[in-house]
């Protein structure tokens, strides 16, 4: 018998419900502030730095009036070519698979 493929991957996250607590408290946050006390970690380090882009839009879609973090304004521009000399879409990429291996 075989196993269904959605038994052995995780799925792509694609609702705000489903990131990760700390982000969607951060992106949810009020009022905005310059300091960086409320940072979460992840938005910090690698892989989900690189993720941060993809999944605001994400939040954005399901809270339209939502403004980013002070600081982060970046995460609702388009993204780069470039991304420290790698193509953006190849760097993304690579993180979702570092991401996924770690959970």
């Amino acid at each position: 018998m075989t196993a269904r493929k959605s038994t052995l991957r995780p799925r792509r996250r694609t609702s705000a419900e489903s990131l990760p607590r700390d982000l969607a408290d951060w992106f949810a946050g009020e009022p905005r502030r310059e300091d960086q006390s409320a940072l979460p970690w992840s938005a910090l380090v690698y892989p989900d730095y690189m993720l941060l882009r993809e999944r605001w839009q994400i939040w954005k879609a399901a809270h339209p009036a939502a403004k980013p973090p002070a600081g982060f304004e970046w995460i609702a521009e388009p993204p780069p070519e470039l991304a420290h000399g790698t193509p953006w879409d190849e760097a993304v990429a690579q993180a979702r698979k570092c991401a996924q291996r770690g959970k």
